[in-house]
């Protein structure tokens, strides 16, 4: 480190126990379970909060212009754990595709605090990983995969997203999705046929069973696009999933239909309606006087179609009122209509 030499790194205040085997087999089935502990090592029987707990392969002896160093294993899993009562626990199954016959094999958990608790961090080392488990019951199935996005967790190929979505896909198995990175086992995507390795977007929630990929598509041009998405579970078995999704042109009706009902409306209010072509990131609806001075803001709906917004005057006299939507759809500014608003007193 170049710096300050009396500059203090931020580190943990407190430290995580963690229990899990020291010597792990191929297709073996277990359990991590860790506690956050004090300086004097008593748990923290009131920490509440969330762990990423994750477990690598052996590290391996590399070389780079001849200089030796430890290459760190790869990540065997990832997952994210509810932290209660200062104690965690997950579930998870050693993938077909380690090295074997290898001894530095590590396991690490960090815990965020839920109200305000300092976090903590622990790990173990020298785990031995070498063999195949035996009894293990055969899986010839890949995994289950559901594409969804931000806002859209009900996406059906040929919905209309924003210029640039952000997938976040639901993959499911009883034994858990190879994140190993192995050539050939990668979870790989494909969007109009250019294919990207996504496996380190990949978190595992609760245990090994199910979890989220979360991935930025980045910005894209209007018009329909292809998605497909393939990954592998832990006896590398793969699965596929494909979809076509719509962006439209920015600012080509994007934001239409703007409506004010009853207008002139009475002291009970109305709402604002309006039409979405693409969902939106955030819609943001303020109301002004005719002097330009602001008197309400309000959210609005950011779901593509149809959306309807209520609204009350709060305590307005009587008069005419400005309105302005707007809403954002990605980079750059925002799409905006006004309209006016008769408030009968």
């Amino acid at each position: 480190l170049f710096g300050d030499a009396a500059q203090r790194l931020s580190r943990p205040p407190l430290a995580v126990a963690l229990d899990l085997p020291d010597s792990m087999e191929a297709l073996m089935e277990l359990e991590v379970r860790g506690e956050v502990v004090d300086a004097r090592g008593l748990r923290r029987t009131d920490h509440e909060g969330e762990a990423l707990v994750r477990v690598f392969d052996s590290t391996a002896r590399s070389v780079i212009e001849g200089i030796e160093y430890q290459q760190i294993g790869a990540p065997l899993f990832r997952g994210l754990v509810k932290v209660e009562g200062g104690r965690f626990q997950t579930r998870l199954r050693i993938p077909k595709d380690i090295t074997y016959r290898a001894s530095e094999g590590r396991a690490s958990a960090y815990v965020t605090g839920a109200n305000g608790e300092p976090p903590a961090f622990g790990s173990r080392s020298g785990l031995v990983l070498a063999g195949t488990a035996s009894g293990v019951e055969p899986d010839e199935t890949g995994p289950g995969i559901v594409l969804a996005f931000a806002r859209r967790p009900r996406f059906q190929s040929g919905d209309a997203l924003s210029r640039a979505p952000v997938l976040e896909a639901r993959l499911t198995d009883p034994n858990g999705i190879n994140i190993t990175g192995e050539t050939g086992h990668e979870i790989e995507l494909w969007i109009d046929g250019e294919v990207t390795s996504v496996t380190r977007f990949y978190t595992s929630l609760g245990d090994h069973r199910q979890g989220l990929l979360r991935y930025s598509l980045g910005e894209l041009e209007p018009g329909e696009h292809v998605i497909r998405l393939k990954a592998w579970d832990t006896f590398n078995n793969s699965s596929t999933a494909e979809a076509t999704f719509v962006v439209a042109e920015r600012g080509d009706s994007a934001l239409d239909e703007i409506l004010f009902h009853p207008n002139p409306t009475p002291d009970g209010g109305g709402h604002f309606t309006y039409d979405l072509s693409v969902p939106a990131e955030s819609v943001e609806i303020r109301v002004f006087a005719l002097s330009g001075r602001q008197v309400d803001r309000l959210d609005g709906g950011t779901d593509a179609g149809f959306n309807q917004v209520p609204w009350s005057p709060p305590g307005l006299a009587g008069g005419t009122y400005l309105y302005r939507i707007s809403a954002r759809l990605g980079e750059g500014s925002p799409l905006e209509a006004e309209g006016r608003i008769q408030v009968a007193r």
